[in-house]
Formats: C-alpha cells, sequence, structure tokens
C-alpha cells in the first residue's frame, strides 16, 4: 500500500469517527464540539486536496449513467459539506460567538439538515467504493473475510433501525430537528447508533454500485 493510500485511508478514518461524535454536542460539549467540527472542516480539505485529480478530469473524457451519478454524488456532498460548516459558524457560541451572527431556529435547523445529508451522502460514496475495501478485506483470512462481512451487515440493520429511533428521515426533509427516543443517550451510544446508519447507507451505495454496471452494460 503506497503513502498516498495510507494517507487517504487515515484521513477518511479520522473523519468518520470525528463526525459520528459531533452528532452528540451535549456529549462532547459546545466548546468541543465546535473545535472537533473545525478539524472535521480541515479534514475535508485534505481530502479534497489529496483527491485533485478528480476535479482536473471533470470536463475531460465522456460521461456515462456512472459517472453522471458519481459526479453528481460528489457534487451534492461538497455543498452540504459547506453549508454544514457555514451553519455551524453562524449558530456558534463558543468559537465564533465574538462575530454576533445571530443564527437562530432557521440556522440550526439546517445546521442538522445538512449534517444527516453529509452522513448519508458520505455513506454512499463510501459504497461506490467498496470495492477497495473488498481488496483489504481480501488480505484477511477467509474466516475474518466473512465475520467482517457478517458484522457490517449486521450494522446496517442496525442502522435501519436507527433511522426511525432518531427520526433520521424527518431530519433528511427539515421536518425535525429534536434528537428522537434516543435523545438522553451517552456520547458513544449516539456515535454508534449513527455509525450504524452509514453502515446502512453504505451498504445501499454498494447496491447502487451494483445497478449502475449492470446500466453500462446494457447502453
Amino acid at each position: 500500500m503506497n503513502k498516498d493510500i495510507t494517507f487517504k485511508i487515515v484521513v477518511d478514518t479520522a473523519m468518520l469517527i470525528l463526525f459520528v461524535f459531533l452528532f452528540s454536542p451535549k456529549g462532547t460539549g459546545l466548546l468541543w464540539h465546535e473545535i472537533l467540527g473545525m478539524i472535521l472542516f480541515v479534514l475535508f480539505a485534505l481530502h479534497n486536496i489529496s483527491n485533485y485529480r478528480w476535479y482536473g478530469a471533470l470536463f475531460k473524457g465522456k460521461y456515462n449513467i456512472t459517472r453522471l451519478a458519481w459526479s453528481f454524488l460528489n457534487a451534492a456532498l461538497f455543498a452540504a459539506f459547506v453549508a454544514l460548516i457555514f451553519s455551524g459558524v453562524i449558530i456558534s457560541r463558543r468559537l465564533f460567538s465574538s462575530l454576533e451572527l445571530g443564527g437562530g431556529f432557521t440556522a440550526h435547523k439546517i445546521h442538522v439538515f445538512t449534517a444527516n445529508w453529509c452522513l448519508v451522502l458520505a455513506a454512499i460514496h463510501f459504497g461506490l467504493h467498496i470495492d477497495r475495501i473488498k481488496t483489504v478485506l481480501g488480505k484477511f483470512s477467509r474466516f475474518w473475510g466473512i465475520a467482517l462481512r457478517i458484522v457490517f451487515f449486521a450494522l446496517a440493520v442496525y442502522g435501519l433501525v436507527v433511522c426511525f429511533e432518531r427520526d433520521i428521515w424527518s431530519k433528511l426533509f427539515l421536518q425535525a430537528t429534536f434528537p428522537g427516543k434516543r435523545g438522553g443517550a451517552s456520547l458513544l451510544m449516539i456515535a454508534d447508533n449513527y455509525f450504524a446508519v452509514f453502515c446502512l447507507f453504505a451498504l445501499l451505495g454498494s447496491m447502487l454500485k451494483s445497478v449502475l454496471a449492470r446500466e453500462c452494460k446494457n447502453v
């Protein structure tokens, strides 16, 4: 594994860990929530810089249905993340409170909305690159490879349950901003819940990849 791939894996893993913990501002405390959010922004910038070749190839070559889907997904994820950061700065009560931007309920609602969409889109993005994960799993013994797949699938099923318990569907359509039935859960429990949601949409992303591959073959 070369240094570039190792760097990307470290950055992406750190982003995912930070992101799922950021879904519990009460658990981290507002100050640390904002500090970790800024660290996440730096990691997001590094992720994009490390993938500069993708941006350079945007206007080159032909677009089939798979490339169109991937490009739309990446653009949507980028837009959602930028909106997440800006709304976070607007509603900041610690790091950027001196700016007096006066973020109210609407800004908070947008922050929750974009946070949930970032999780969903990032998970689908991950699922579309599932072949790389399969390559890594191929280096394990057959037993561990199968075991990890079972754990991933089990987490995805659990993620579906969490989507209903935490009203994820409502938050994705600006219909709710409250924490749901498990609002009083611990920091680790909330992180675990949102990681399971990530696994659910990553699974859907891998299924979408298979569908797109079949469509391309039929064209």
